[in-house]
């Protein structure tokens, strides 16, 4: 009866240690897949950066509270993946000190090379899991309810109608035109939920968030911003 126990035991153990594998395994691919990672060259991305980045974003990528996103992020890392790294970089934010670096080939032509550089930082944040964004999804909200959202909860750091730095605030342009043209629904979704690590933009959803905003709440910003673009 004891053998019989212990048999039992050992195949329950090993069924899960392989079920566990298989989890962990499946979940690797799947990011690896989602993130389609880009190759280049490090060391000259380095310098790329050095030569055309450091003035704003700082050395070490963490920019200037008011004047340059911190680029070198765990929580901005995770959410945005290479091609729209990429996409920042190239198309620029009109209106703002970020220029369009796809009119420079010293830059555009070595891109890929840049954006392996600043996703090499990722070695730094050990708690890092990436997001896999939904491309294709889009909010049905309602703007008119997300208008007095973003009033009450965003106005203050990003500016009345989300032009960023140029209203005095802390926070990023995210009712620029050319950011709202380049990130899809769930980019500005998944921000919402998750925030940005060591900065003023802290996780605003659900009850662990510093406005407790529902899934329709934040669909109604995403709805209201869209109308901004």
């Amino acid at each position: 009866m004891l053998n019989k126990h212990l048999s039992f035991i050992v195949v329950v153990a090993l069924g899960l240690l392989i079920t566990s594998c298989g989890k962990d395994k499946s979940r690797e691919s799947y990011n690896l897949v989602a993130r389609k990672l880009i190759t280049g060259d490090v060391t000259k991305g380095e310098e790329i950066f050095k030569t055309n980045c450091t003035a704003c974003h700082q050395a070490d990528g963490k920019g200037k509270a008011g004047f340059a996103p911190n680029i070198n992020n765990i929580d901005f890392l995770s959410i945005a993946d290479d091609e729209l790294v990429k996409q920042f970089i190239l198309e620029g934010r009109a209106g703002t000190a970020m220029t369009a670096y796809k009119n420079m080939p010293h830059v555009a032509d070595n891109i890929n090379d840049l954006v392996a550089y600043i996703r090499s930082w990722e070695k730094n944040y050990e708690l890092m899991e990436p997001v896999s964004l939904n491309h294709e999804w889009k909010s049905n909200g309602n703007a008119a309810n997300g208008k007095e959202l973003f009033k009450e909860f965003c106005a203050y750091c990003h500016g009345k109608h989300g032009e960023g730095y140029s209203s005095g605030g802390a926070g990023t342009g995210i009712g620029n035109p050319n950011f709202l043209r380049l990130v899809p629904d769930d980019y500005i979704k998944q921000t919402l939920i998750i925030g940005r690590n060591g900065t003023a933009m802290k996780s605003f959803a659900g009850a662990k968030g510093v406005a407790h905003l529902t899934d329709s709440d934040m669909n109604d910003i995403i709805s209201y911003l869209r109308g901004l673009e």
